[in-house]
């Protein structure tokens, strides 16, 4: 019988906190940190570590390993903004262009700029690069 091996929530998890982090620093610097607003913009990144998560269940290539950092730490980054701009492209796109997106809804749009999402992979590829090398299980 094959070995089955547990998923941890490291590699999702360092990706939220990543990408929590600039969406923070995104919204701090535009000077809208309104409770509503920091959910409505975090939901987003939530929901595609969930997602990734998920995947890393089902599918050993997309769990980190320990002291082997490539390629895990350009696909995950990848994958996992890939899917914050899809999800955010879904929950910002009305319908009809008579639609407007309501005002505490409005600044998820930040996960559409290219900028927030580079910035996001590449420290995102940064901490799962140094969390893989350090050899701590993921």
């Amino acid at each position: 019988m094959a070995k089955r091996t547990v998923s941890r929530p490291g590699a999702p998890l360092a990706l939220f906190l990543c990408s929590g982090l600039v969406g923070f620093f995104v919204l701090y610097r535009s000077h809208q940190l309104q409770i509503q607003v920091v959910i409505a913009v975090l939901s987003i990144p939530a929901v595609t570590s969930l997602v990734v998560g998920i995947l890393g269940t089902f599918f050993e290539g997309l769990r980190p390993q320990a002291k082997k950092p490539f390629p895990n730490n350009i696909t995950l980054p990848l994958i996992h903004c890939s899917l914050i701009l899809l999800l955010g492209r879904l929950l910002t796109t009305a319908p009809s262009a008579l639609e407007k997106l309501p005002a505490q809804v409005a600044p998820i749009a930040i996960w559409q700029h290219w900028q927030v999402l580079a910035m996001c992979a590449v420290f995102e590829a940064g901490v799962i690069s140094l969390y893989s090398l350090s050899g701590w299980p993921i």
